[in-house]
Parts: structure tokens; sequence; C-alpha cells
């Protein structure tokens, strides 16, 4: 039991994982110096970057992406061969295109990825999933990425298996890691980090003695798992994230454990922060920033630098700057709910050449969310009439057909998409943490929802954009966990086209011109996944927005209630304006793809 004489606040909060292989250190549960809880691996990896936990055993790749961690020296690692993974397909591995993992699989996604550019030179599609196509389900460039629970089911089922710790062994001599216990280096005093590591010796070794524990093992055979990292394992660590740097999977990292320097005392767990101007050359050539140099360069790049990074950048992705128009109307003038039937007014269309409608963007009401068949007939109906893109719904708009109609929302998305819908707008991701959550800008949809919701959305074909909004009370750590937040799904299921950023209303959103840069362009560095840049602002623009066109941003989207002329000519006014300052760039009004928008 634990102690009711240690107060709950001074407890440290430790995250083990919820499966398995945690096994070892469930012990934990009953020490009265921690609060114990369990999560997937890549929850506790979450809760540790936004402050809800102390320490955690998280994913390596969740370790390097943040950068600022510092290891405990145990986890778990697999060498020689693999009881925990196995790689099965219908075909030989040099052919495949398509890989499923299990959602919670990062580091031995990453571990596919780096065996197939490393030992057949390939790159096909990795797809996280809860649930694997059975055998005579999987196409012939398809494999599936295992996990020991699975094992008996595959036997006999598949022509080829590959051990991929096996393969990394083969080549490296070194183990592979898949999870590190982790904290951030100020939390723990020399005392506490004292009891804890004797506390991880002391469950490690009960778990692997048998006579010693009463501790239930997993079904399957411990041998060759690694719990604690002696030199090999942390080499295998190091040589991971070097390979995984040079093929840009991960950010530059080394490997940090959390040590006291004898004299004083103090925590020896980070090193020195990397160059601002390494990290800049860097990022100019689209390297990968952790969070921990994206801060470095937030507090120590000037404006003028990062604009040179972010606009070459912009100058290998786009050739030059755009400026697209998309004419705004009333949603109440489309909409009508008669005998339960959703529709646009044929009116709505007099005087607009059909011609000039490329793009439709429907913003559902929500009293018209209560039928999945009519607005499967609708989008059917606008694609045949104007053979246009269809912008529609929003993941909160999505998230809510699906409850109100009781419809698995995979199921709602794929028979959206399959009846005509191109895109989704960002509409409540804005600020993807819960406690970054607030009256300010009161939520529709969990950030999880959200995530889930787009992961659908592109995993079924469709497109989408991703923003982060733009509130003076935001630090700029949780800003970034916000975009490591897109980066990571852009990754595992990609389909955003642009990002773009807003400023809520009130005091609480005002940012200075040179802070609102600011974020543009670290948004720009440090999204190196999705193409496009864009500002989104309402009627005319402002000088300062129209600014960011130098300095990074490559389209200027502008929405406007007012026929073209009227809108478009103080904005091309205020571009020469911009010009006749002597800022370097160029722009195109895109008037081929003038949009209408139903909003």
């Amino acid at each position: 039991m634990k102690s009711s004489l240690v107060p709950i606040d001074s407890r440290l909060r430790v995250g083990n994982i919820s499966y398995h292989v945690g096994a070892p250190y469930k012990s934990m549960a009953d020490l009265d110096f921690l609060l114990y809880e369990e999560n997937l691996a890549t929850e506790n990896a979450r809760k540790l970057q936004e402050g809800e936990l102390d320490i955690a055993l998280i994913p390596i790749t969740s370790f390097a992406k943040n950068g600022s961690f510092v290891g405990l020296d145990f986890g778990l690692a697999e060498e020689e061969s693999s009881r925990l993974i196995r790689l099965v397909s219908h075909a030989p591995f040099d052919e495949l295109q398509t890989v499923y993992v299990y959602d919670d699989s990062n580091a031995s996604a990453l571990l596919l990825k780096l065996i197939f550019k490393r030992n057949w030179g390939i790159s096909p599609r990795i797809i996280p999933t809860k649930r694997f196509p059975e055998s005579e389900h999987l196409k012939q460039n398809e494999a599936l990425l295992i996990e020991c629970k699975d094992f008996e089911a595959a036997e006999g089922g598949y022509a080829f298996e590959e051990d991929l710790v096996k393969l990394w062994y083969e080549r490296t001599g070194l183990p592979w890691v898949y999870l590190i216990w982790a904290t951030r280096p100020e939390v723990l005093s020399l005392s506490q980090n004292q009891r804890l590591s004797d506390t991880f010796h002391r469950s490690v070794k009960a778990y692997l003695n048998s006579s010693l524990t009463l501790v239930e093992k997993p079904c399957f055979d411990t041998a060759g798992l690694l719990f604690y990292f002696d030199q090999s394992e942390k080499m295998g660590l190091e040589l991971s994230f070097q390979e995984a740097f040079t093929e840009n999977l991960l950010p530059s990292f080394e490997y940090r454990s959390h040590s006291f320097r004898l004299l004083d005392r103090s925590s020896a767990g980070l090193h020195s922060p990397q160059p601002t101007d390494d990290l800049l050359s860097r990022a100019s050539e689209g390297g990968r920033l952790s969070i921990r140099e994206a801060l470095t360069l937030v507090e120590s790049a000037s404006l003028a630098d990062l604009a040179l990074a972010g606009e070459s950048l912009r100058a290998k992705l786009f050739g030059e700057n755009s400026m697209s128009y998309v004419r705004l109307f009333p949603q109440e003038v489309f909409f009508r709910n008669g005998a339960g039937e959703v529709c646009i007014e044929d009116s709505a269309f007099d005087g607009i050449p059909t011609n000039e409608i490329s793009r439709f963007c429907l913003n559902p009401p929500h009293g018209l969310l209560d039928s999945v068949e009519s607005w499967e007939s609708l989008l059917h109906t606008l694609k045949v009439r104007f053979d246009c893109i269809l912008e529609a719904f929003g993941a909160p708009k999505l998230y809510s057909l699906s409850l109100r109609t009781e419809t698995l929302l995979p199921d709602v998305v794929s028979r959206l998409v399959t009846a005509g819908l191109d895109e989704v707008p960002a509409h409540g991701g804005g600020f993807l943490l819960d406690r970054g959550q607030t009256s300010i800008e009161p939520p529709s949809i969990t950030p999880d929802e959200w995530l889930r919701t787009m992961k659908w959305v592109h995993r079924y074909g469709a497109t989408s954009s991703c923003c982060m909004r733009l509130c003076q009370h935001d630090s700029w750590e949780h800003r970034l966990l916000h975009l490591m937040k897109l980066r990571d799904l852009q990754d595992a299921n990609p389909g955003f086209r642009y990002f773009f950023c807003y400023p809520v209303e009130g005091e609480a959103g005002v940012l200075s011109p040179e802070e609102r840069l600011r974020v543009l362009l670290i948004g720009r560095i440090f999204l190196d996944n999705i193409p496009s840049m864009k500002e989104v602002p309402r009627q005319v623009p402002s000088f300062s927005e129209l600014l960011s066109l130098s300095v990074g941003v490559n389209e200027a989207r502008i929405e406007s209630t007012q026929v073209i002329e009227e809108a478009i000519d103080p904005t091309l006014r205020l571009l020469e304006g911009l010009l006749s300052y002597g800022m370097d760039f160029q722009y195109r009004v895109d008037s081929s793809q003038r949009p209408t928008s139903l909003h």
C-alpha cells in the first residue's frame, strides 16, 4: 500500500506502458514516492511533453523529436533476433509498396523504414492501423508488421517472413532499442535519481529472476529482451538516431543520460545547444528540427536570418508567390431542409458563370447533420454539375455527423469522399493541446478527435489544410508541440496541402507584426513535410500580412463577399506599394483558379 504520509503533490508522476513488455516496471505501482499509471507508449510521450507526467516510458522517436528529454538508461531493446515484431507478406520484400503497422508502433515503424532503405533500397508507404487485413485480403504488394501476439495466427499464412531486428543486428552488430525511460533534465534531484535508479534495477532483476518475483510474465520467451542500457545498447541507439537523421526521418540527436557531476551535483543531462548558424543552414536545406532545436532558433535567431531560411525553403518549393481569390456567399442563401433532405437552392447560382466555379467551400449548418445519405447525394450532384473541387465540413462537422447518425467515423469519411469530397478545411484544429484549450477560443472537438478525423480523411484519399491559432498567452514550447502533432500526422498519413496561422479575437490574440512573422517562419522551417504556407486574411489584407509573401509564405488567399474587382484592386495596390519599397518578391494573381466559396 502507498503511504498516506506522502503528499500527493510531492510524488513523481510516472507512466509505464500498458502492454506486456512493461511488466518489469509494474512493481512501481506499490512505491509510496511515485504516482503510477499505465498508457500506450505514444500517450506517455504526449503526457511527458505536455507536463502531465514527470517520467515516462516512451518511443525512441518521441525522445528524439522533442530533443530536450534525458534518458534514465532503462527501457526495452532486443539483440540478434526479435521476440516482438515480424514482417510478413505474400510477395518478396523488395517489391512491396505498402506496409500496415499498429498505431502505437513508432519505433518499430522507424526500424522498418531504415531496413527498407538500407537493405532493399525502397520506401513503401507505411500505414498505421488498429486492425490488420486478413491474410486472404492482403494484396500482393502489401505486407504486415505484426506483433508477438499475432505470431501464431500468421503461421503458414504468408510466403515471406523476416525478422527486422536480426537484419539490423547482422548489419550493425548492435541491439535495437524500442522504448526508453525519459524525463526532463530539471525534474529529478540527486536523491530522487538515485532512488529511482535503484527501483529500476530491483524491478528488472526481480522480473528476470522468477524465484524473486510473482509478477506475471508474458506468454512468450523473454530471453534476449534487454531492459538496462549498457554501452552496446547506447551505441545502438546512437546509430539508429544517426541513420534516421541521414534519411530525414528524425532530427539530429545524441543520446543523453541523466547523470550528475560529482563536485557540484548538478544535472549533466543536457549538452550545449547546437549553434544557431548550423541550425539555420540545415533548416534552409529542409533538414528536420527537434522541438529543442526550434526553441533555440526562437530564442537566438534574428528575424532577418529566419526570413532568409524561410524564403530559401519557399523558393525550392515554389517558383513565385501567388494570390488566389475566394468569393464568399451567406450560407443561408444556399441551404434549406425540405422533407428531411439537404438541398441547395438553384437560385443561388443565378448570375454565376459555370466556368468561374472551380471550387465549392461548403460549411454545413449543425442543424443539417442528421443524415449521411443526404450529404452524399448533394456532393455527388455538385460534382456532376460543375466538376469542381469540393471543400467541405471540417473535422468537427464530420465528427458530429458520425455521432448524430450513429455511423462509424471511418465509414462517414469513406462515403463522403466516394461521393465527391476532395478537401476538408482546418476548422477545429487551431491548437492541439488539451492544456492549451481555454475560454479564449472554446474547442468544438478535442485534439485527439481532430487528429483521428483527419487521419481518416487522408487515409481515404481526400486532402485538407491545417493551421495554428495565434494567442500571446501561448508559450513557444506549446506552439511547437502543436506543430509536431501536425508534422507527425503528415508523416504517417500525408494529406495536408497547406498551413496557415490566424489570430483569435480580442486582446488575448494580439501579436506584434514581428512576433506574427516569427511564428510563420518557425512554422515554415519546422513543418518540413507540408509543402505550402498561406496567408488567409479576410477581406482586404493588411500590410504585415502581405509582407509575409517575402519571407517564406507562397500564397495569399483573399476571401471576400465583394465582387472580384472591388476586393482585389486594393490588394493589388498594396502589393505594388510593397514592391516600391524594395520587397524582394514576385507575385501573380491566379485568375485561372479563382474559386467560388459557399461558406
